[in-house]
């Protein structure tokens, strides 16, 4: 039985070339790292190709891809098959396929207003924005630290001082710096802890300053260093938000026809969002109600230093689907504005007395 090795990168292009300069110059564009874009799905005529182009039903290929020809052989000039293949595709789909800090955003790998971590990942900071690879977005797991003490390298107990549940860790100057000052005692899934700010603040928001003490029995503050808080006041007021946003978002998106379904912004202070569809008659209460709600739990949301991050959206149309106001994807476009919303005070009842 013959054995086949992959091609390299220098037999792909000289089997691409004796193709055709198009076909060559279209596949090669696409050659990264010798890697050839994988085929994504058919495209084209999708019956016998002598069938007349009128009869035959047509493929087309998703957004970010081209509709390619497969020649029969390597020196073939014909195309009895033609492929979808990456052109230009994003580089990203999540965060955690990004640099720590880098958020997602239409396809790429770019700094936000505040970092996004993979949730799934090592590196995923207690308190930020995090997106799982499945596309949701997260906190970081909050790893709570209220006791600290600088560890003994002198002393008889396990650990310097520190016990079995705790890890001697250095204190850098700084977040994700690399220096190591006096050791101090914390939990072992802690990140490093840092000093702080000499007006007694943190760096990284979800952080506090602690003092730490010589000994675990002892209350003096021989070091103040950095740590994650124990304050949850941030997650809790994010999903409080979130909450009652799609609560009234559900309640306002009873229809019957696609055009009843209008397009609003749900973003708070607390949180960025995606567009979220209900009936136009309800459209200008739901906008007032989570203004309210913004106003009432987000005002203080940032300046107390908790992050804030948006995901990324997707464009979509508004459909009336199980008689729910719905986002169906479409492909890339430009963006509808919103339509117009006629204010409607006698919905306010109704509007309160849907499920």
């Amino acid at each position: 039985m013959p054995i086949f090795k992959p091609a390299s990168t220098f037999t792909l292009l000289v089997l691409l070339l004796a193709s055709g300069p198009a076909l060559a110059q279209e596949w090669t564009d696409e050659l990264v790292d010798g890697i050839c874009p994988a085929p994504i799905s058919l495209c084209g005529p999708l019956s016998d190709t002598r069938l007349a182009p009128s009869t035959a039903p047509i493929s087309v290929c998703p957004a970010g891809s081209v509709c390619s020809c497969v020649p029969s052989c390597p020196a073939c000039d014909d195309c009895p098959v033609q492929v979808c293949v990456s052109h230009g595709g994003p580089e990203c789909r999540t965060a955690c396929d990004c640099e720590p800090g880098l958020g997602c955003f239409d396809g790429r790998c770019i700094a936000g207003f505040a970092p996004v971590f993979c949730c799934d990942a090592d590196v995923c900071p207690a308190g930020h924005s995090c997106q799982h690879r499945n596309g949701r977005m997260d906190r970081c797991p909050d790893i709570c630290v209220d006791h600290v003490w600088l560890c003994d390298p002198t002393s008889n107990l396990p650990n310097q001082g520190c016990g079995d549940d705790r890890s001697c860790s250095c204190t850098a100057s700084c977040p994700f710096c690399l220096d190591c000052g006096p050791p101090v005692c914390v939990s072992k899934t802690a990140p490093v802890p840092y000093r702080c700010d000499d007006d007694g603040g943190c760096a990284n928001p979800g952080d506090q300053c602690l003092c730490a003490s010589s000994a675990p029995h002892l209350n003096d503050c021989a070091l103040k260093v950095c740590v994650p808080d124990c304050d949850r006041r941030c997650e809790e007021r994010v999903k409080k938000v979130t909450h009652r946003s799609k609560r009234l978002v559900r309640r306002a998106s009873r229809c019957r026809r696609d055009d009843q379904c209008v397009q609003i912004d749900p973003t708070t202070e607390c949180a960025g969002a995606c567009p979220a569809w209900v009936n136009r008659k309800y459209a200008r209460l739901v906008e007032k109600a989570i203004d309210q709600l913004d106003e009432e739990v987000c005002s203080t949301h940032q300046e107390q230093g908790c992050p804030y991050a948006t995901p990324g959206c997707q464009l979509e149309r508004g459909a009336c689907v199980d008689r729910r106001c719905v986002g169906v994807p479409v492909l890339p476009g430009p963006r509808p504005e919103l339509e117009p919303v006629d204010a409607n005070p006698a919905g306010i009842q109704e509007l309160a007395e849907s499920p």
